[in-house]
């Protein structure tokens, strides 16, 4: 059943037209089936987005909120309240993010003795 589940998340993930009950049914599923939703579908409004990177739990699919082609200043706000250091490393490396000045002085604040 997670094989189906992770081929239509793959299918719905590319398609514009996906309705967004859909999208959000499957990003709110299991990291594998998630994942596709998560990183690509355009379905997913901001607000979706943030209640689940405030409500998922895990930074496993916070990384692929992440990974998104853009990201909204909202969106990348609560990636750094709420995701670990492979989360901001992974929004730092997302040229269509948009992240807010203060974030980039938080991620400075709560990971920069790391990279010593």
């Amino acid at each position: 059943m997670a094989v189906v589940r992770r081929s239509l998340a793959e299918a719905a993930a590319r398609n514009p037209n996906i309705l967004g009950f859909v999208a959000k049914t499957l990003a709110l599923d299991e990291d594998a089936i998630a994942i596709p939703i998560l990183e690509a579908c355009a379905s997913l409004s901001d607000a979706d987005l943030i209640g689940i990177i405030q409500s998922c739990g895990n930074n496993v699919k916070r990384a692929a909120i992440a990974r998104r082609p853009s990201l909204r200043e909202a969106v990348s706000h609560e990636l750094i309240i709420w995701g670990d250091c492979a989360v901001a490393a992974d929004l730092l490396s997302n040229v269509g993010a948009a992240i807010p000045e203060s974030g980039l002085v938080h991620i400075l604040d709560k990971y920069g003795a790391e990279a010593d």
